[in-house]
């Protein structure tokens, strides 16, 4: 079958999504990446009953804004709201790393960054740029793993409360974590808690001293 509607450009490391629209259906939210033209901020949804893509228009406004052009970013979705952190890109020729934190409340359309980067923790200095990384909520809280930048990567997984609107560590239990990006993860409820599954990815360790190698590429989880 042949999908119809507003069929999006090629593009790669862009966020895909599975949500529900008003009706009950079921859909697939796809935000951003990477085309032969540069980094994108579009958004699209694709009705998995019609196969029908529809893009979200977004009118030119300065008091609304929305996010900058992007790939290699996390998305998730939660209660109605669709989130995104970090990835790389700009407009333009840039090609910033960011570590911004964007909702988009899919009821009014209405993008909102959540914590602006000037308000970030100067103590620990969280949140990191990142990209390359995976996301997931869980009661209240938003954890990011891994990813990269333009000075290393990491092996950390850090947490943003949205009650107290702070950022954090949590800590990773087990043997020596690999530092880890470019992998895939997905929350999982099962028995006695729920896990956070990673598959697969690139890893090594960024020596700032040394040229920047290509990271060898996993199949664990």
């Amino acid at each position: 079958q042949t999908p119809k509607g507003d069929i999006p450009c090629a593009r790669s490391n862009h966020v895909a999504v599975q949500m529900k629209n008003k009706d009950g259906i079921d859909c697939i939210l796809i935000h951003g990446g990477m085309s032969q033209n540069g980094k994108l901020d579009d958004l699209y949804l694709f009705d998995l009953n019609q196969y029908k893509f529809t893009k979200i228009e977004f009118p030119e406004d300065e008091e609304k804004p929305i996010p900058s052009p992007r790939a290699h970013h996390a998305g998730y979705y939660s209660d109605g709201k669709f989130y995104i952190f970090g990835g790389n890109g700009g407009h333009m020729y840039e090609n910033e790393v960011f570590k911004d934190l964007w909702v988009l409340d899919l009821e009014t359309l209405t993008w909102t960054e959540i914590v602006k980067e000037e308000k970030e923790d100067k103590q620990t200095n969280l949140p990191e740029c990142r990209s390359g990384h995976s996301m997931f909520i869980y009661q209240e809280e938003l954890y990011v793993y891994g990813g990269f930048n333009q000075n290393t990567c990491f092996n950390t997984m850090i947490v943003f409360n949205f009650k107290a609107k702070e950022w954090g560590y949590f800590g990773i239990s087990g043997s020596e974590e690999k530092y880890r990006w470019n992998h895939c993860g997905i929350d999982v409820e099962s028995l006695p808690a729920w896990k956070y599954f990673v598959f697969g990815g690139a890893t090594g360790f960024a020596d700032d001293t040394k040229p920047r190698e290509r990271g060898n590429v996993l199949n664990d989880v």
